[in-house]
């Protein structure tokens, strides 16, 4: 089916408040500067399931979920963003209906369309900043056969990690396995805001980023046998000691830049000579004592690495500056927020965000929301935001999936690079060697 005559109808709205209301002295729970300074934009996933059964009514789950996590069922209290109004207004939820199968979907994948099942627009400023910060899409197919959960939760109140740990908790409700013993609202630490105290801020609710450019996103896979091969490759060619071989997220990042870099070279107007890479790095674990958990807020900080875009860009050298950039924010992150910010305003630079959601096992048992473990998780971006990129596990644990957003001009040449083609695959289907139960296929 083109997607041109796919549709995706929402069917009902709902606002879900916790299940028990939230007592008058957690009514205010503070944030912090990590916080203030994320961008105004939605972080989401979206989780795909095969069932044999009807969906589950899964309100009643989130409503006890966001009694655990309260503070996603309020909304941000002032102007300044350092704190979070915990009056129950509740999270969004949506039920919609799509006409395609959800075969059709994971036979090839497309942003585009992915981008329809989850409930706002990553790039909805004024939403992150003044409405729910929790928004909920289940989707149901023409098959009846599976479903989706798109959620997106404000980067201005938390991050991946708060994100993943929410559905968890969700999951398990909805499945049984969440231990009733357990506290009916855990003391959520506000420790980071002694680390990282809110400032008076002039807030302007722009985006921290370029969304303003129209261009084009592309999903890769990289199996892990490639991976194991570009690891060598990387670590023969940048002279890497035997206790220094890159990792697989550092050699596929870097593979990933350098060929973001070839493309924008390529084109006729492009004037740029420094070039900088912006990791995420959960904070949680990088200060010193670890913050306790569970934590909500947007605690990824970013690590910058640069490199400078001669004729002649080598793979191993942009991994070994990918070390350096992370070796260099664990014994600084502070002098290293500053030394990303000075290079930003020093002149005419391409900068590539990259956020990295490997580890976060999800794929496992702990996202059984009573269907099974999910057969396909992705991490939609903004269709505007320009030099990004997304990675994450694919489902064998040990490969890669990418999304990579570029303008149009630069993706042109991106996605026929015939070294990245060399690694990766340009979405393949995740189908594999599922069978759907009443499916079309």
């Amino acid at each position: 089916m083109a997607e041109s005559l796919i549709k995706v109808e929402t069917t009902s709205t709902h606002r879900i408040k916790p299940s028990i209301p939230t007592p008058s002295h957690l009514e205010t729970f503070n944030l912090f500067l990590l916080d203030q300074l994320s961008p105004v934009a939605y972080a989401s996933l979206v989780l795909f399931y095969t069932t044999k059964s009807p969906i589950i009514d899964l309100k009643p789950s989130l409503s006890q979920a966001l009694t655990q996590f309260y503070p996603l069922a309020g909304r941000i209290n002032d102007e300044s963003g350092s704190s979070i109004h915990c009056n129950d207004q509740g999270a969004i939820f949506i039920e919609s209906q799509s006409n395609c199968f959800l075969s059709q979907v994971l036979q090839n994948p497309d942003p585009n369309l992915v981008r329809r099942l989850i409930p706002v627009e990553t790039e909805a400023h004024e939403e992150a900043y003044n409405g729910s910060p929790l928004l909920i899409q289940v989707t149901s197919f023409a098959c009846d056969n599976g479903f989706s959960i798109g959620v997106c939760l404000s980067q201005k109140v938390g991050d991946a990690t708060t994100l993943v740990s929410f559905i968890r908790t969700w999951a398990e409700l909805a499945s049984g396995k969440f231990d009733r013993n357990c506290q009916k609202f855990p003391p959520l630490s506000n420790s980071a805001s002694s680390i990282f105290p809110p400032r008076k801020l002039s807030f302007t609710r722009k985006p921290s980023v370029n969304f303003e450019e129209k261009c084009v996103t592309k999903r890769f896979v990289f199996n892990s046998s490639k991976i194991a091969a570009l690891k060598w490759k990387s670590a023969a060619a940048g002279g890497w000691g035997f206790n220094k071989t890159p990792t697989r997220i550092e050699s596929v990042t870097g593979l990933i830049w350098k060929c973001a870099m070839n493309a924008a070279r390529s084109n006729s107007d492009h004037h740029s000579i420094l070039s900088i890479l912006a990791q995420s790095a959960d904070m949680r674990t990088r200060i010193h004592p670890p913050l306790p958990e569970p934590m909500i807020g947007n605690l990824a900080g970013y690590f910058a690495s640069q490199a400078i875009e001669t004729d002649l860009i080598d793979l191993g050298s942009l991994v070994g500056r990918l070390r350096k950039g992370i070796e260099e924010f664990d014994e600084d992150y502070c002098e290293s927020f500053e030394e990303a910010r000075v290079l930003l305003e020093g002149g005419d630079v391409d900068l590539y965000v990259s956020i990295n959601l490997c580890g976060f096992e999800l794929y496992d048992d702990g996202l059984d929301f009573g269907f099974g473990r999910p057969v396909w998780v992705t991490v939609p971006t903004g269709a505007s935001c320009k030099n990004f990129v997304a990675i994450w596990d694919a489902r064998d644990g040990d490969g890669i999936e990418a999304w990579v957003t570029l303008s149009e001009d630069d993706m042109a040449y991106f996605e026929k690079d015939r070294e990245l083609l060399d690694w990766g695959v340009l979405n393949p289907s995740v189908l594999g060697d599922f069978v759907f139960p009443m499916s079309s296929l």
